[in-house]
């Protein structure tokens, strides 16, 4: 496998960065289940899992959670916060943060995607016994996988690679592919891109 995507690194579906191409595999085989071109935004709100329920609004949320707890979370913490997949029963109920502009969304919910698709381990949360505050665990190579991966399913190296070839602006990319420019600009760097792009 490792080899196929040496022949093809480059100029063809894998970037020259061999650290990328799992993610790149990943993220293909994502959109190859929805039938997607890799030259298709892939609009992750529009696709559904089927072990998957999506709560994309505070008022889908408010079936779940009380009034109290809303206005914390959608109101002064809601920078603090843009997705969580929560476990139940062998599916899974991603609550998305409705605050945050539609290109974070985007990321986001492919990245929960992700998590779901490559069955990482949920994070628990508990109570520090030293300090009594609440925390959640952090799996630093489970998160990295996750947004590498979703980043590579919205935008795609080769098609990436062809727009930037043909000319097209950096702004032009993200607008094509609905994302933002920050998420834009990671691929651009992890895919050796950033300095041929406009």
């Amino acid at each position: 496998m490792a080899s196929r995507g040496k022949r093809q690194s480059g100029s063809g579906k894998f970037p020259p960065n061999p650290t990328q191409w799992d993610a790149e595999r990943n993220g293909l085989a994502f959109r190859e289940r929805f039938g997607l071109r890799v030259d298709e935004p892939l609009r992750p709100f529009k696709r559904s899992l089927a072990n998957v329920m999506v709560v994309a609004t505070r008022r889908e949320l408010a079936e779940y959670a009380d009034d109290v707890l809303l206005k914390k979370l959608f109101g002064p913490h809601r920078n603090c916060w843009s997705g969580m997949t929560i476990p139940c029963d062998g599916h899974f109920i991603i609550i998305m943060n409705e605050t945050h502009a539609r290109t974070r969304q985007n990321a986001t919910l492919t990245e929960e995607f992700f998590h779901v698709v490559l069955n990482h381990k949920p994070s628990r949360i508990g109570m520090c016994p030293h300090t009594g505050l609440i925390r959640r665990d952090y799996d630093r190579s489970m998160e990295k996988e996750a947004y590498h991966s979703a980043a590579a399913s919205l935008v795609p190296y080769s098609a990436m690679r062809a727009m930037v070839v043909s000319g097209a602006s950096s702004r032009d990319i993200a607008e094509h592919f609905e994302v933002s420019s920050d998420l834009l600009a990671f691929r651009l760097k992890t895919c050796k891109l950033y300095r041929r792009a406009s």
